[in-house]
Order: structure tokens, then sequence, then C-alpha cells
């Protein structure tokens, strides 16, 4: 084996290292006929604060710019790396087919530097020694979603909050066994959990949930710290792409909090979706934020939406009707995307919200009901949450630590699972059947979210189905035992 002399070797030792060239790259580009009037990327391997990005736009054949204007030709880079320049700032920029975007450095900015562009046939030949991208406007591709449904189990999904007693986020950290633990005791309620967080040792969950035979949507928490989201945003995508993920969720309500514009979290977005091949990203928040959003709809593989009925002050009844028309306002704007309810759920304890009054009660027909109509529906859910959190103190009305299905202790609470058997719609009815007055029997025959005669004559009509097909609680309105033509007579002299 040849040797090298020690002289040599130190030689080698001292040879610089080569570095990375710095690079721009493209994240979010509008696709054809979009009203999106930015674009937004990255900087890699480069001295961000002193650097700038220089933005030109090709219209009808020509280019233009700087963007966003020449007395503003400058696009500064953001200390996590990434920048976004709004170029539409007259004339037919909205009609823009094609984007250009340079690294320069700062030092290199002056007079006729970046050259000025006013339907010019080309691009600048000054500026081509430095890094740069293009890019074409490129129509949406949605990655293929895994099946979120239940697999022997009684829920589809559970958001899963492992911090119980005296634990939480930020101040414990959870070792590998106790999660097993936890995960271990809803693994029979639900074939999917979804986590909300990448450290503190929640960036184990997604695995052990593998491990447990469940499936995983892996969550990252993001706030307002540029610098704080892009190392939550590389340990997102480390899980995502060591296998320990079926979905990432890039952020859950942080427009809603204001913690981000549209344009970080969807620049975030193509980031994962960039560094992620094959698995599908997405974020969260409330439905109305993606109904006035194409732009973060068009990011997204699929829309998790946030459906609670209780925070919109609405009483238990037909609570979870409106949870499932909430669903069917972001089908007709999803572009074909799936849409999955990511959280919804009913406190037991605390104070009113308006009409909608938490309790134990409330909370076990909420979830039997909502649950009923999403398995008829199809609509794939993750129920909050699977256990009580007593660091949840923040939440008006004081329901933050009572959203679980088990409690602090872990234990399971009265007259949540198993399911009650499920109701049908009624042949000649428009929906599930729903219990209109909280007595726990369902007048409203017909689903119509009203007890009124159309239900007595379709129940008269369809007792041999109800029978055969319904659970007999649910309509044994005078509780002989047997649906007969005495719970019509009941039926009608309650209306």
């Amino acid at each position: 084996m040849p040797r090298f002399p020690a002289f040599a070797l130190f030689l080698l030792l001292l040879a610089p290292i080569a570095s990375a060239a710095p690079t721009v790259v493209f994240l979010s580009v509008p696709s054809p006929g979009s009203a999106q009037d930015w674009v937004s990327g990255a900087v890699e391997d480069a001295a961000l604060a002193d650097h700038v990005v220089v933005v030109y736009v090709e219209v009808d054949g020509h280019w233009w710019g700087p963007k966003p204007t020449w007395d503003a030709p400058l696009t500064p880079v953001r200390s996590d790396g990434f920048w976004n320049a709004t170029f539409v700032s007259g004339g037919n920029d909205i009609a823009a087919s094609r984007f250009a975007a340079y690294l320069l450095p700062r030092s290199a900015v002056g007079a006729g530097m970046p050259p000025a562009l006013a339907g010019e046939s080309a691009l600048p030949a000054s500026l081509a020694g430095f890094p740069h991208a293009e890019s074409d406007r490129a129509v949406a591709q949605p990655r293929a979603v895994p099946p979120i449904a239940r697999n022997g189990t009684d829920l589809v999904g559970l958001c899963f909050g492992p911090y119980v007693g005296g634990e939480a986020p930020g101040t414990t950290v959870l070792t590998g066994p106790v999660l097993r633990d936890r995960l271990a005791v809803v693994a029979g309620n639900s074939t999917w959990i979804r986590t909300y967080g990448v450290d503190g040792g929640l960036e184990l969950a997604g695995g052990i949930a593998h491990d447990l035979g469940m499936r995983a949507a892996v969550g990252a928490w993001l706030a307002a710290d540029p610098g704080a989201n892009l190392r939550t945003l590389e340990a997102l995508a480390a899980i995502g792409n060591a296998g320990d993920a079926d979905l990432l969720v890039v952020g859950s309500e942080t427009l809603l909090r204001g913690d981000l514009s549209e344009r970080d979290l969807v620049t975030y977005i193509q980031w994962v979706r960039r560094e992620v091949p094959g698995v599908p990203v997405c974020t969260a928040e409330p439905y109305g934020e993606f109904l006035t959003r194409p732009a973060l709809v068009e990011a997204s593989d699929l829309l998790l939406v946030h459906v609670y009925p209780f925070w919109e002050g609405a009483g238990i009844d037909g609570a979870a009707g409106r949870a499932v028309v909430a669903w069917e306002q972001l089908v007709a704007v999803a572009g074909g995307r799936p849409v999955v309810v990511g959280e919804t759920g009913w406190p037991d304890a605390g104070s009113p919200c308006g009409d909608a009054v938490p309790g134990p009660e409330n909370a076990a027909r909420f979830l039997h009901e909502a649950t009923a109509l999403f398995h008829d529906r199809g609509v794939p859910y993750f129920y909050f949450s699977a256990f009580d959190e007593a660091w949840k103190t923040g939440e008006p009305c004081g329901v933050g630590p009572h959203w679980g299905i088990r409690d602090g202790t872990l234990q399971l609470k009265p007259g949540r699972l198993p399911l009650p058997p499920p109701l049908l719609s009624v042949p000649g009815g428009t929906g599930i059947p729903t219990d209109a007055d909280g007595d726990g029997l369902c007048d409203d025959a017909n689903g119509n979210n009203r007890a009124d005669f159309a239900d007595v004559v379709l129940f008269f009509n369809q007792m041999t189905w109800i029978a055969a097909n319904e659970p007999l609680k649910a309509f044994d309105y005078n509780a002989n035992g047997r649906i007969d033509f005495a719970d019509v007579v009941w039926l009608f002299n309650h209306l």
C-alpha cells in the first residue's frame, strides 16, 4: 500500500475545503391565470446579509424590471434564507409568463447595477456571471395522499398532544418509552395520529406510531421567529426523509395567530415539498382562511382544516351538521385536493361560548354525531384530542384543558368510546337522523336538523327498514324494546 510522507499529509490537512457556490432558487411562482402578484424563493450557501435578489419578469416576450420598481430594485434576503418580491407594479405585469432572479453581492450594487429593463428582448448580459434562476408559470401538481380512513378502529385520526400532569411543551422532554406507552394507549382507538412538534422528543412520535401499526401526520410548530422556524422546518424534513411521516404539516393556525404572512407560509410549504420528495405536504388553518387564499390552496397537497362549531358559538343541536357544511365549502374550492378535517371537537368543562355549552354530555354527543356524519359522508378527520392537557390554560372560556377523549391520567372518559352503532340515512330522508332536542332519541328521522310531521310520515313508511338497519336505542321512542306503531304515535305526540 502506498504511503504519504508526513509533510505531504500535513499540507493536505491545511488545504482549504471547497465550499458550495451561492445559489438562488424559486419556490413559489403563480400558476397560469393566477392572480398571485408575487414570487418567492430561497438563497443557499451565501452570506445572507451581504446579498440581495433582483427579479425580472417576461411579458409577451419582453423583459421588464427589476421588480417591484426601478426605484426599489432590490429584494432583501431574510435571516432564514428566504425572499419574496411583488412583481406587479403597473402595465400588464400580471400577465408575466416567465421570471428570473439574480443573486448579487451588495458590493456589486451601484450606478447602473442592477440594470433596468423596459421591454428588452433578453436578460442583461452584465448579470451573466451572477448566480441566477429562471422559472415559467407552472400548473400545481398535488401529490397523492394516502387514504385517511379507519382500519379497524373507532376513529380515523386523533390529535395527539402527549403532555399530561404538569408536563408542557418547551419544558418537558419526552423519552421514547414514554411516547410509546402513550401512543399505545390510543393505538386501538385511532388509525392515524397528528402531532404538533418536532423537538422535545416529539421527533420520535412518527416512527413509534409506525411501529404500532398507525399512520402519522407529523406537524411542525411555527411562530414568528424566522431562525427558529428554519431549524424546525429542517427537523421536519429530516423526519419526512427518514420515512417516519405519512403526511407533513407545516405549521398550525399561523395565519390565524398572525405569526406568518401568507407569502411566508406558502414559501415554507414549497421548501418542504422540495426537500422531501414523495411525501404530501400541507398546513392547518381554520376553514375560513382557505376560502380567501387561492395561493395557499395551490401550494398544498391537501387542505387540513379546523372546524369548531363550539368556537362559532353554535348550540349542540345541529353542531355536527355545521361541521360537514364547512367541509363541503372547502371541497368546492380545493381543486380536487383531498379536504381533511384537521381538528374538531367539543370541551367537557369550562364556560359557555355563545350558545355552545361545554359539558360531558355535549362532548360525548358531538363526538358521536360528528363521527357518524363523517363516516357516512366519507369525511376524513382528526378528532381533537387524545388527552386532557392541563398546560392549556390560555384559551377563552377556560376550556383549554378539557378537550380530550381521555383524561390526564390517560383513562377513557365515560360514554366516549366505543362509538355507538352508526346511524344511517333512512331511505327517503335527506341526511343522517339527529336528536333534535337532546333526549338521546332520533326524532329528526329524515336528517334535516328539525323534528316535524315529515319525520312521522317517513318513520311510518320505513318502520321495517329502521328496525332492520338502525340502532334500536335511537328509535325505540317508547322504550318497549322494539320498533312498532306505538313509536309512530309517540313521535307524533312529541312534535
